[in-house]
Parts: C-alpha cells; structure tokens; sequence
C-alpha cells in the first residue's frame, strides 16, 4: 500500500464533501477500487493485496460493506464519519427488526394491512453515494429532503448526515414508526444536535401533505398499487424544475421527469432498481403537449456529471 493511499484515507476522515481535497481524495479511492478489483481478477490469488485492502478498512465498516461489491469498499472510507454517527444512532436496529415493527403496527391498524405498507429500506452506503452524486446541484444549507414512507427514518437520518440539508423530513402513516423515528433523533441528538435539528417526521399520508417544496424526494415504491404511483407521479409534478426524484422499482408517470440514471443497489431485503429523475426545465403547461413516462435519458451515453454515481 502506497503512502498515498494512506494520504487519501486521512483526508477522507475529515467529512466535508465541499472540499476541493476531500473531492480529490474521494476520487483517488474510488480509482484505487476500481484498480485492485481490476488486479485481483488477474491475480486471483494474491492475497498480499487483499490483506493490504481489509487493513485500510477499519474494523466497525467490516459489516456493513459485506453486502456490497468488493468494488464499494471505497464508500466505507469516503462516508465513514457520517455512517459512524448514523451507527450510533441505528446499531442494532436492523431491517428485520424494523420489518418487524411495520407488521405489528400494520396488524394493530388493520386499515394498513395491505402489500403497500411491505416494509423495505436502502442500505446506508449506496444510498450516500447517490445523494453525493446530485449534492452539486442541491442547495448547499438551503435544500429540502423528503421520504415519502419513512419508515424508521433510516434514510431521513442518512440525508442528514451526507448533506447539509436545511430539513430532512419524513412521511410515514403508521405511528408506531413514527414513534420510534423521533426516539431515533433524540439519540442522534445526543452527540450531533446541528443534524438533528434539521430531522422532522409527519405522521399521516404523503397524499394529505404537501411535498411540492422539495429538492430531493425519495420514495421506496416497490410495493406501491398502480393507483398509488399515478397519484404520486401526478404530485411530483408540483416539484420546481431542477428538483430530483429518487424511486426504487418504478419510474414516475410524468413526461416532466427525465430519468438521469438507473442503478442496481442493495436493498436491505435484496437488489432493486433505483432510478434518479429530474424535474425537466420546462413549465407545467408543456406537460399537455408531452405524453407518457420520464424520459429515459439514462439509455443515452452518461455525460461526465451523470458518470459520478456508480453502481
């Protein structure tokens, strides 16, 4: 291992993602990824650069990476002060145990009891590199994330931790959820307050609250009734131009929405397909001369930009 290597490493220790060397440093180590998984199908059996890469990687990531590509090893190092907090405040807390939680809130509500409140939930890492991703085009202090079915608050406390968002905001319907979200935020309280303060949840539907202010929205559709997403698709559109629209499994109905990527992550119950749309610059009033779905501008050859997010 060079000292360079160690260099970047060190630099990424210091968590701040406007950085024009911690940017560098994060570039550096997702190369230096991309070569030693390029190496080691070479050289199957050198474990000499095995051992060399599982020593860079500090001993509380180990878990959490063995869900992921041996080629993501670089994302436990570039958001490993942030995952540290976010393992503070959900160590122990994993997606079985928060499926658990749903299904016994959806037996107590029967009204809930239907495939559309399945629980799902995204891995910390993926998740962090896609926000990373479009952080430039976010408002820096100033932007606005929504979860649209919370669950936990997994991914709100995530959104918080990656970026400064000015809030990160939660939609879930089932109080128990809810509950157990804000008991999360007082323990994140704890130990980082300036992130905590920007963490809200609101108990009820997505459908009677308003998400149009928005800059970031995600939502984990898998399991979402046709109906369902035609409903969200159409109050998507009250987003501003610009804004970006993270759904698992189903691209938005809309022709206002260009798809700008589709990835396969891991999920916490298995691999699914996250597409990242963009509110296209264009006003609502064109939206009648358009038909059909976001436009599939992830088919075409990714320009520079669009190349940051990596499977």
């Amino acid at each position: 291992m060079t000292d360079a290597v160690l260099t970047w490493k060190s630099q990424l220790m210091e968590y701040d993602p406007t950085s024009d060397v911690w940017k560098e440093a994060a570039l550096r180590m997702r190369q230096y990824a991309t070569d030693f998984v390029d190496g080691l199908k070479q050289r199957p059996n050198d474990t000499r650069a095995v051992d060399e890469v599982r020593s860079l990687v500090p001993n509380d990531l180990r878990e959490e990476l063995e869900a992921l590509p041996v080629a993501q090893f670089a994302l436990g190092l570039i958001f490993y002060r942030p995952f540290q907090e976010f393992d503070r405040v959900y160590r122990h807390f994993s997606h079985e145990y928060a499926k658990e939680l749903s299904m016994q809130a959806r037996k107590d509500y029967s009204e809930f009891d239907t495939t559309s409140f399945v629980y799902g939930e995204v891995l910390f890492f993926p998740f962090a590199d896609i926000l990373l991703s479009i952080s430039d085009d976010i408002p820096h202090g100033n932007g606005i994330f929504y979860d649209l079915g919370s669950g936990i608050g997994k991914a709100v406390v995530a959104a918080a931790l990656v970026h400064k968002f000015h809030k990160a905001i939660g939609i879930e319907q089932l109080k128990p959820l809810v509950d157990f979200s804000h008991a999360r935020v007082d323990k994140l309280m704890e130990f980082n307050d300036m992130a905590g303060q920007t963490i809200s949840y609101i108990c009820g539907s997505f459908f009677d609250h308003n998400w149009s202010d928005g800059d970031v929205v995600f939502c984990h559709s898998t399991c979402f009734s046709p109906s369902m997403w035609e409903r969200i698709s159409k109050d998507a559109e009250q987003l501003k131009q610009g804004s970006y629209f993270i759904s698992v499994s189903h691209i938005l109905a809309s022709p206002l929405f260009e798809v700008l990527r589709t990835l396969t992550l891991q999920m916490g119950w298995g691999h699914c397909t996250v597409y990242i749309q963009r509110r296209r610059r264009i006003g609502r009033w064109a939206s009648k001369m358009l038909k059909g779905n976001a436009a599939r501008t992830d088919l075409h050859r990714p320009n520079v930009k669009q190349s940051e997010v990596r499977e």
